[in-house]
């Protein structure tokens, strides 16, 4: 960015480059690496579902130094991808979007009413609170990255980047990176949760939570004191 900017005589102001930079390190780097935190922690207690994911990962054609060097690859990691969607969809970094209306609209409401929008006019869109509605998905609260090999409404599917012209532009990048990171991980690590000590399957902890973890709101929604532990699958 800098070196087109001293090269070119469209060049940007200062503020433009500042803000860039904040939006790939915060937007672009952040996000990502909240949604991993959260994937992690969601395959230490559904662990079946991490052995599924290194059957499928072990299918391919991969590097023991580099993991999948091949990008055509990951489109055969399916599993891996809905694993990833079924984070998005109950942790996602993004669980509020402010949305601006550019022209009046009105919309109609459940209980008969309309709501109103004048141009210019702000929203808050709670897509946390769609993405975890029963009336959207059954068993809404529950880890359950099978539901993505059934049809849905892509505009759930892909709430967690917003939609429309503004939508994320980072979104293929962030799916990329995901599959890849969960590619190398489950290939050769297990991962269980802090208080274990052996990569025996526990069942009991299919479908549950952690009290002691807890989620930080501030640029984007991360993960608060969430640990894991990390096996090779060699030990």
């Amino acid at each position: 960015m800098l070196n087109a900017w001293e090269s070119s005589d469209d060049q940007l102001s200062d503020k433009e480059i500042l803000g860039n930079c904040i939006t790939l390190l915060l937007a672009g780097q952040d996000t990502t690496a909240n949604t991993l935190s959260w994937a992690m922690y969601y395959l230490s207690r559904n662990q079946e579902i991490q052995e599924n994911l290194n059957k499928e990962i072990n299918t391919l054609k991969t590097s023991e130094e580099f993991g999948i060097t091949d990008k055509s690859e990951l489109s055969n990691l399916s599993c891996c991808t809905n694993v990833i969607r079924e984070t998005l969809r109950l942790r996602g970094p993004t669980p509020v979007l402010f949305l601006e209306a550019v022209e009046p609209n009105e919309l109609d409401l459940e209980d008969g009413s309309k709501l109103n929008f004048n141009k210019g006019d702000i929203m808050i869109m709670l897509n946390r609170v769609m993405q975890t509605d029963e009336k959207q998905f059954k068993n809404a609260k529950q880890f359950i990255p099978s539901r993505w090999e059934e049809e849905i409404n892509s505009f759930y599917q892909n709430l967690p980047f917003g939609g429309g012209p503004r939508v994320c532009p980072g979104q293929n990048l962030s799916h990329m990176e995901g599959k890849v990171f969960m590619a190398m991980l489950c290939k050769e690590f297990i991962v269980r949760p802090p208080n274990v000590d052996n990569i025996k399957i526990d069942e009991t902890l299919k479908g549950t939570e952690d009290p002691n973890v807890h989620e930080d709101l501030a640029f984007t929604m991360g993960p608060e004191n969430l640990l894991v532990n990390i096996f090779l699958r060699s030990d």
